[in-house]
């Protein structure tokens, strides 16, 4: 009835509110990842960071590549972490 339908909008209301409030690590490096970070971003998530590969050089004059990932998280303003190897995240 009336009852069920207030308490689950509620519930809803509570769990988007507290869903805003997650600090979210990011971890993705292809383009394809970009449209998942965006998303988060337009949502106004609160992302802390954003974990990538490294530049990597790429051509004849093996110039750094970065990934479209850290393109947007560099546009955006967020933090980004290039770690060698991602085990050292696994303590996290």
């Amino acid at each position: 009835g009336r009852k069920k339908t207030h308490r689950v909008k509620f519930a809803k209301q509570i769990l988007y509110h507290n869903m805003k409030e997650l600090r979210i690590i990011f971890m993705g490096t292809p383009d394809f990842a970009v449209a998942s970070l965006n998303a988060l971003v337009e949502a106004k998530y609160n992302v802390v960071a954003v974990i990538t590969a490294p530049d990597k050089p790429a051509g004849r004059g093996r110039k750094l590549n970065q990934s479209a990932v850290k393109k947007y998280a560099l546009l955006k303003g967020l933090e980004i972490l290039q770690p060698v190897n991602i085990l050292i995240f696994s303590i996290i």
